[in-house]
């Protein structure tokens, strides 16, 4: 053991040693190919550079841009730009963004973007995978309750009744009360949520007395931080606007302008009208404006419609970040100037139509007859030859294949088509009928005997 100990120790002072002698001969080099260089090109090396042949730059300008995220989900292109605000006690503070999602009609802030961060209970309808039977909103006991957009599951109490308990179908773990009155949810993080507990947050159906959307008016944390939201209904109109939310000494405050694109719907009978349309949002701190955020939009299409071209956000001062812009794709939806034929004529006697025809009823369908995606073209009979039987010619992306008979003639009186004639009444429909994704051929009584009832006869995918 000693002696490698001693091997050990002479050989770190040798290394040491020779460390040293490199460090020594880097440091002459350099200072030699210094002096060289500086011989050589004494201006760069020693002299400032002139002034004149670098850009003046605006030192009042900010620099940088405002943040935003991209991503995908459930088929849709995603873009989020997450408002900052002043902090909250505690890390109580509203968390509001601007979204864009490929799929949302024209709203708030135009088409496709709205406003992130806010939580709302309103009215929504029975289902079969829930209820068992399909409903609507009609303002009644037979309504049910979504929260933002998910189905309330009641697991206590009489639904829409004063103490009734519920969970949310996808499971959060919040706990969600009906007081009869107003609604609450106790979240997992320990925050309570409180929805139409003000006057302002009761958004009442136009041209009734009854409420069908409940907005969350505030949230609370453990310690009694509080987040207050404060709202605008014009209940001539069935609108509602978000117009401050405060919190601590701090606020976010939003304002609105009119737009020409305005849009009427109908829930019940009831008129929800969309004549706003978001114009800025300014945080402040103790009163004092602390950041802005102006939209600016533009009208296209007929009927006009708006699209969000920039945000711009800009400090108290008045010093703005670059304007985040939006180029919108307009072009006109259409089809491409040059055809292809995908199919010959097939020949026959019959004049094939794609619906039925009023004559003797022979038509075509377009249609996935085994479900890869592609319509596919299906017949009542050969096309060629005017042989009975279902006749199918698959869908190959560029054109179809040469075709093929799918069920061979079913016999009986009836002259069967893919859609109801007005000739004897007679038809079978194309129809997924135990829900396996394929459609099957279904008829109002036997082809084969004329029995009365309904028959099926199931898709095996070819």
């Amino acid at each position: 053991m000693m002696k490698i100990k001693i091997l050990n120790k002479l050989f770190t002072i040798s290394t040491l040693a020779l460390l040293k002698r490199i460090k020594t001969l880097l440091a002459t080099s350099l200072t030699t190919l210094f002096l060289g260089l500086s011989s050589l090109f004494p201006y760069q090396a020693f002299s400032t550079t002139d002034s004149e042949s670098l850009p003046i730059i605006d030192t009042s300008a900010l620099v940088g841009s405002t943040t935003g995220a991209l991503s995908i989900g459930q088929g849709a292109a995603n873009y989020a730009i997450p408002i900052t605000v002043p902090p909250g006690i505690s890390g109580m503070k509203p968390e509001l963004s601007i979204n864009y999602n490929s799929n949302s009609g024209n709203g708030l802030l135009g088409v496709g973007f709205g406003l992130g961060g806010l939580s709302a209970i309103h009215r929504c309808s029975k289902t079969i995978a829930i209820d068992g039977v399909k409903g609507g909103v009609n303002y009644d006991d037979n309504d049910r309750y979504c929260l933002d957009g998910q189905r309330l599951i009641a697991i206590s109490g009489q639904n829409g009744k004063s103490g009734s308990e519920y969970r949310t179908e996808i499971e959060t773990f919040s706990r969600v009360k009906f007081t009869g009155n107003h609604w609450t949810a106790e979240t997992k993080s320990g925050q309570t949520f409180e929805y139409g507990n003000t006057d302002d947050s009761k958004i009442e159906a136009q041209g009734k007395s009854i409420v069908r959307l409940w907005a969350v008016n505030k949230i609370t944390d453990a310690s009694n931080n509080a987040i207050n939201y404060i709202y605008n209904e014009d209940k001539t109109k069935g609108e509602y606007t978000l117009q401050r939310i405060n919190y601590g000494n701090n606020s976010v405050r939003l304002t609105y302008a009119d737009r020409n694109d305005t849009h009427t719907s109908y829930l019940a009978g009831s008129k929800l009208q969309q004549t706003k349309r978001l114009n800025n949002i300014i945080t402040y701190a103790n009163d004092n404006s602390i950041r802005t955020y102006d939209l600016e939009y533009q009208y296209y299409g007929t009927p006009k419609k708006s699209q969000l071209t920039s945000i711009q956000e800009c400090t108290n001062n008045g010093r703005c970040l670059p304007k985040t812009k939006f180029r919108w794709n307009n072009e006109e939806a259409s089809f491409g100037v040059n055809g292809k034929q995908w199919q010959s004529n097939l020949g026959g006697n019959s004049n094939w139509k794609n619906r039925p025809t009023h004559g003797n009823g022979e038509s075509s369908m377009l249609i996935d007859i085994n479900g890869d995606g592609l319509p596919d073209r299906v017949f009542d009979q050969n096309p060629k030859t005017g042989q009975a039987g279902f006749f199918v010619y698959l869908n190959t992306g560029n054109g179809f294949d040469n075709g093929k008979q799918w069920q061979s003639n079913l016999g009986g009186p009836g002259n069967w088509k893919n859609r109801p004639t007005h000739e004897n009444g007679e038809y079978s429909m194309l129809i997924d009928i135990n829900g396996d994704g394929l459609p099957d051929r279904v008829f109002d009584r036997n082809p084969k005997t004329n029995q009365t009832g309904l028959f099926v006869y199931l898709n095996t995918g070819d």
